[in-house]
């Protein structure tokens, strides 16, 4: 395999119920890779898979990895010491927990079965869940609370933590009234009392791109 050049991984781990799967999509939405119930062990090969793939490279992979990987995920700590021994990649651990009161509400209302013990005692699984989870929740970069925090709520806390904040973004295109205004448009800009260069012979064949067309424009006076 070539050398990794995933920029950073984010791993997901906690009590089941705690919001990751939600974590997972946020995170998702800002561009990261998403996996989810991966084998701890397979993670550095998958990295080095991922080396190329656009989204991991430019902004990173977030993989959830919890007690549905039964005794796999007693290789989590090996794996995490490892990657960030080798320094390849910025790796964080991120704990999410809750009350046992607001895991059992939510299980309750999804109507969902708990992975540790589905056919028994609801309040029994979530206390074996968090006795074996006191190791990674020990060696955790980061452990978010998540009681009474909805999705928005959430989302807020992760974008703040994680990435300083949610990031602006500016998507610009042009279009032809011809063809219809972009049904996904926040502003549009109605340009067309400018001058067209497509219709200036040594300009016909440049971009916006090109210093001439910039040139040419420099010299419209545009009045707001």
């Amino acid at each position: 395999m070539g050398e990794n050049n995933v920029k950073r991984l984010i791993i997901l781990t906690g009590l089941s119920g705690s919001g990751k799967s939600t974590a997972l999509r946020v995170l998702e939405d800002q561009g990261f890779y998403p996996i989810d119930n991966l084998p701890p062990s397979l993670l550095p090969q998958l990295l080095d898979v991922l080396s190329s793939h656009p989204s991991a490279s430019s902004v990173g992979v977030v993989a959830v990895m919890d007690v549905r990987g039964k005794h796999l995920l007693n290789d989590l700590d090996r794996v995490v010491t490892g990657l960030k021994r080798a320094g390849k990649t910025h790796v964080q651990l991120i704990f999410l927990d809750a009350s046992d009161r607001e895991i059992a509400s939510r299980f309750q209302l999804t109507k969902r079965a708990h992975p540790i013990n589905p056919e028994g005692d609801l309040l029994e699984g979530i206390s074996e869940e968090r006795a074996m989870l006191v190791p990674l929740r020990g060696i955790a970069d980061m452990v978010i609370d998540t009681s009474g925090m909805n999705h928005t709520m959430l989302r807020k806390v992760l974008l703040e933590e994680l990435l300083g904040g949610e990031g602006f973004k500016l998507i610009i295109t042009s279009f032809g009234f011809k063809y219809g205004v972009p049904q996904d448009s926040d502003v549009v800009w109605d340009v067309r009392f400018l001058p067209n260069p497509n219709y200036v012979p040594h300009l016909k064949d440049l971009t916006g791109m090109d210093r001439a067309i910039v040139d040419y424009f420099g010299d419209v006076p545009v009045f707001f």
